[in-house]
C-alpha cells in the first residue's frame, strides 16, 4: 500500500489520522457550541409552551453533543501527547519509530527506531 506521504512509516500515518479525527471533534464541538447559541436567541414563550419545550429540548441536545465532542477532542490529544513524548529514540534520539507487527491494544507498543534499529517499548496512556 502507498502512503500518501512517502517515506512516513504507518505509526505517523496511524498518528496524523488521530489528530484529524481530534479537529474534527473539535470542530463539530465549535458547531454545536454555534447551534446552542442560536438556539438561546430565539428561545421565547410566544409560540407557546410546546414549541418552547421543543427548542429548549434541541438546546440541551445541541450542548450535550459539544461537551461528548469536546471530551472526546480532549482524549484523543492527551493520548496523542503522552504517546509523542516517547516517540525519541532513546539511543540516537531520532524523533518517530516503526511499530514491530501486530500487537495487543494493551499491551505496551514495542517500537523501533527506523534511524539507528533501537528497540523500545511505548507505553500506553494510564487509563487507557
Amino acid at each position: 500500500m502507498a502512503h500518501a506521504h512517502p517515506g512516513l512509516d504507518f505509526s505517523f500515518m496511524t498518528y496524523e489520522r488521530q489528530l484529524i479525527e481530534s479537529h474534527a471533534w473539535l470542530a463539530l464541538c465549535f458547531i454545536s457550541l454555534v447551534l446552542v447559541m442560536a438556539g438561546l436567541e430565539l428561545l421565547s414563550m410566544r409560540d407557546g409552551l410546546a414549541e418552547f419545550l421543543f427548542d429548549a429540548t434541541l438546546i440541551g441536545g445541541a450542548a450535550m453533543f459539544g461537551w461528548f465532542a469536546w471530551r472526546r477532542y480532549a482524549r484523543i490529544m492527551v493520548v496523542a501527547e503522552f504517546i509523542g513524548d516517547q516517540a525519541y529514540c532513546p539511543a540516537c534520539t531520532h524523533y518517530g519509530f516503526r511499530c514491530d507487527g501486530a500487537q495487543h491494544a494493551s499491551a505496551p507498543l514495542s517500537a523501533r527506531c527506523p534511524k539507528c534499529g533501537h528497540r523500545w517499548q511505548v507505553e500506553q496512556p494510564p487509563g487507557m
